[in-house]
């Protein structure tokens, strides 16, 4: 074994930070929330904070300003940070996303999916003790203190008032995301639109009862004060000004908003395609970038650059020159969720999907088969695309899909050519396509386990990665198992480097990524650079290296 073929490490590192959840300006820049770590804008600087650097999660929901320093709601709890290092200084741990953060009669209030809970302390001592329950109230999004006590808003359990340890339910709308406090004034951003309360009573206004006219939904994500005037922002309606008579729209600042806040005459806009500023004169510019989300799922490159695909926020294309394109349901894509990616003899990307299967042609994604029907996985088999979908293997033919025959085993889970021959893992073994008819491979015959996950080709021999019983190798001599135990994703098998394959790289379900070169392995995982250590697909970069795909995010590794 080489050490520059095995020993691999991690060049980079690209997370989700383009899907922006909290924004906190400060002097200099900015602080970003987002799903692929806490970013610190600085002019043209960008630094991302993640679980390395302390945080109890990647994903970051809720900002505050405390002093010289910085408070962080996570997915699994708060951090106190440094607001010039970004140091982390102490944690927190809840046992759920939290939303909302606020001090009041002088403890830290944090609103999480859970309940509330409160901390004593501040940012120059830290925190006091362990976070106490406070209430029965669940699913907590936003919280607002004012002289009136403490209004507390959930998802789906209404609008809450706490003065003085006693609770008053207040009703009103069901889902309140967001508030702004205005002196004794509270703003509500609903599920329902823009309510006002000044203390425990409701205040009518004129901008709540003509923004409906001026909106297309109802679903506000944000409110905030700019001056004399209020903004809202909305899922799926974008951002709207109320200049004292009438809502204006904010053209380009993003259709479906999640965060807003505010510096001077500039209001900063998160969304899942990153964030913009919106400047005084009403001009709109994008600030900082990075992939729509934490959760990829496959990898694939072609003349355009290399795309990443999503669980949930559909593809990413990065281009040689670093940018990103993004595209989901709103930008030409069938669906966001996509579960595999290839790329065909003539260089057209694949993408299977949760509703059917594309071809990227001329710069366009087209319809080729199954609408509405779950594509497991598509493949690149020589000449050929081959296609999971319908518990079937099908093959394209250039105007429509062809079942191949009689494969043995249900739900095809992978594909491989080797030699002439096909490759097909399923659920139940492993089927070769002999010429002659299928060979089919169970734990009979000694695969490790019938689940047959990922197949690859390494120095004319195959390789099998299963869910439950690792990986083997297929030789003349039978089965031999090289990585007992591993839990290898489905696809993520690869032969990287020279025409034979320098080394394998495996992904693996929550155990990092594997390395193998002749017998010998080695594991990666978080400790040694990664983001996450599930990792669902990979991909050689043609020098030697490997970008990582996994639930945290994508990562670069290089020979040293």
């Amino acid at each position: 074994m080489s050490e520059a073929a095995l020993w691999l490490a991690v060049a980079s590192v690209l997370t989700g930070t383009g899907d922006v959840r909290a924004v906190l300006p400060v002097e200099g820049g900015a602080w970003v929330g987002t799903t692929g770590g806490l970013v610190r804008l600085e002019g043209e600087r960008e630094r991302v904070l993640g679980t390395r650097e302390g945080l109890p999660h990647g994903s970051v929901r809720a900002l505050l300003r405390e002093g010289d320093g910085i408070v962080a709601g996570t997915d699994g709890g708060v951090a106190w940070l440094d607001g010039r290092s970004g140091a982390v200084r102490a944690t927190r741990r809840t046992a759920a996303p939290v939303h909302a953060l606020v001090r009041h009669e002088g403890a830290l209030f944090v609103g999480t999916g859970a309940g509330l809970f409160r901390v004593h302390g501040d940012i120059a001592d830290g925190p006091r003790g362990a976070l106490e329950r406070v209430g029965e109230v669940e699913r907590v999004q936003a919280l607002a203190s004012t002289t009136h006590g403490l209004f507390v808003g959930t998802a789906g359990e209404h609008l809450h008032l706490w003065q003085g340890g006693r609770w008053r339910r207040l009703w009103g709308p069901r889902f309140v995301w967001a508030m702004e406090v205005e002196g004794d004034t509270v703003w509500l951003a609903t599920a329902d639109g823009l309510r006002r309360y000044e203390g425990a009573r409701r205040v009518r206004t004129a901008a709540e009862r003509t923004l409906p006219e001026a909106l297309p939904v109802r679903d506000l994500r944000a409110v905030r004060r700019v001056g004399e005037s209020l903004i809202v922002g909305s899922w799926g309606g974008g951002v709207h000004r109320w200049d004292g008579d009438r809502w204006v729209a904010a053209p380009e600042a993003g259709e479906r908003v999640q965060a807003m806040a505010v510096r001077g005459g500039e209001v900063f806009v998160g969304t899942p395609e990153g964030l913009r500023r919106i400047g005084g004169d009403g001009a709109v510019a994008r600030v900082g970038g990075g992939l729509p989300s934490n959760d990829l799922s496959a990898l694939a490159r072609t003349g355009e650059g290399l795309w990443i695909g999503t669980f949930d926020r559909g593809l990413a294309l990065r281009r040689p020159d670093g940018s990103l394109e993004l595209f989901d349901e709103a930008r030409g894509l069938l669906d966001d969720r996509v579960n595999r990616l290839a790329v065909d003899a003539e260089g057209d990307l694949w993408v299977a999907t949760d509703r059917g299967l594309v071809e990227r042609v001329g710069g366009r994604f087209r319809l080729r088969g199954f609408l509405d029907e779950h594509v497991f996985f598509v493949a690149a088999v020589g000449e050929a695309v081959v296609a999971a979908a319908e518990g079937k293997l099908w093959r394209w033919e250039g105007e429509r899909w062809a079942p191949f025959d009689a494969v043995p085993g249900a739900r095809p889970q992978d594909a491989a050519p080797m030699g002439r021959s096909l490759v097909v893992g399923s659920a139940e073994g492993l089927a070769l396509d002999t010429g002659r008819g299928w060979l089919h491979l169970t734990a009979e015959d000694g695969l490790p386990d019938e689940w047959v996950t990922a197949v690859a080709v390494w120095r004319g021999e195959l390789l099998v990665g299963t869910y439950n019983g690792g990986l083997a190798r297929l030789g003349a001599e039978g089965v031999e198992l090289l990585a007992p135990g591993v839990w290898v994703n489905a696809g993520a098998l690869v032969s990287v480097g020279s025409e034979d394959g320098a080394y394998v790289a495996l992904g693996s379900l929550g155990e990092g990524l594997w390395l193998l070169d002749g017998d010998e392995l080695q594991r990666l995982g978080v400790t040694e650079g990664l983001p996450d250590e599930d990792v669902t697909a990979l991909l050689p970069d043609g020098e030697g290296g490997l970008w990582a795909a996994t639930r945290g995010g994508l990562a670069h590794l290089t020979p040293p």
